[in-house]
């Protein structure tokens, strides 16, 4: 098995974001991702472009966006030109929407609003217009094919992954009832339009830590850990939890501030709030690659054996330069033992 992994690349300043970006390749990244967050982030798509002529191999794309803050008709221009920056090696990263929708005060798109925004990108990208809100646009034609990976949590948008997408970032864990319980419901989407579940990319969304103990790991990913239980508890996915962490994790989404999501910093922030309710134990364990690095290559190497073989890793920090080269030391390119 060839295991792949991504990362997340904070939108931070120039120079940041291009010391990342090739230290991600340099590590053996196979692909590198930006959160489209406009209320707390810089801009995703000036991001992208630096880490596009930054890099040579890795693919690129927002990771995520979402059909409430941008038209259809600037996603299609705004994905097409990276790809053709990139030399082809764009994706398109889409959800419902998460904190920048909330941090505006909006709602996340319902699940059909989503399938006909991509399509209408799509379109655009094929033919040069498409209708939107009943609304025809002329536009470009762009003669892309663009790969769409599509954000999941529960049952119904991971079944329309896998009818509409060529690859889904599952957010329910990493466990083996987590993976069994994604490519379940991929695998329902895929048959019910004709498709085979092996034409989707299965990606798990996984928090990565190296450090000198466990402990240590876990802490500096507590911020990480309470996005995933936030997620976690506001889906059909929480009926996989054990009965003693869903009213935890319920109080956990009822208190989430989307002010500091990812932010680990404070003691008013999300993962001091996961931390008092006892579950960082808990959501390290279904969600988190953290730990020593032999301890980080063991959980990979159990993960390998349920047939998981890549990662979508979420890192909050902003220069992962130094981070990302011992991750590819260590992990991707480990030691060969004595």
């Amino acid at each position: 098995m060839t295991t792949r992994y991504s990362i997340s690349l904070v939108a931070a300043e120039p120079q940041t974001t291009i010391d990342s970006a090739r230290a991600a390749e340099a590590a053996g990244f196979d692909l590198v991702y930006t959160a489209d967050i406009q209320s707390t982030h810089r801009e995703v798509y000036t991001h992208l472009t630096l880490t596009a002529t930054a890099t040579d191999r890795v693919a690129i794309g927002p990771g995520v966006t979402n059909p409430v803050t941008r038209h259809p008709a600037v996603t299609a221009g705004a994905i097409a030109s990276l790809d053709e920056i990139s030399g082809g090696r764009a994706f398109l990263g889409l959800g419902t929407g998460d904190s920048a929708v909330r941090n505006l005060g909006l709602k996340e798109a319902t699940m059909s609003r989503t399938a006909e925004y991509l399509a209408a990108v799509r379109s655009y990208h094929e033919t040069g217009s498409a209708v939107w809100d009943g609304i025809e646009g002329a536009g470009r034609r762009w003669d892309r094919r663009i790969p769409v990976i599509y954000s999941a949590h529960g049952p119904r948008n991971l079944r329309q992954a896998g009818r509409i997408a060529d690859g889904v970032v599952a957010g329910v864990g990493i466990t083996p009832e987590a993976v069994d319980y994604v490519r379940e419901h991929v695998a329902a989407g895929a048959a019910e339009v004709g498709r085979e579940p092996s034409e989707i990319d299965l990606w798990f969304m996984a928090y990565p830590s190296l450090a000198d103990t466990t402990g240590e790991a876990r802490t500096s990913v507590a911020a990480a850990l309470a996005a995933g239980g936030n997620l976690l508890a506001r889906g059909p996915a929480l009926a996989t939890v054990p009965d003693r962490f869903q009213g935890p994790l319920r109080e956990l989404a009822a208190n989430y501030t989307y002010t500091q999501h990812m932010n680990n910093e404070g003691h008013e922030s999300n993962g001091a709030l996961a931390t008092r309710l006892g579950l960082i134990d808990y959501l390290a364990d279904r969600f988190s690659l953290a730990g020593t690095p032999t301890e980080v290559r063991a959980q990979i190497a159990g993960h390998e054996k349920q047939g998981v073989d890549r990662f979508w890793l979420i890192d909050g920090r902003p220069g992962l330069a130094p981070f990302l080269a011992t991750w590819g030391a260590e992990i991707v390119r480990p030691p060969s033992a004595p």
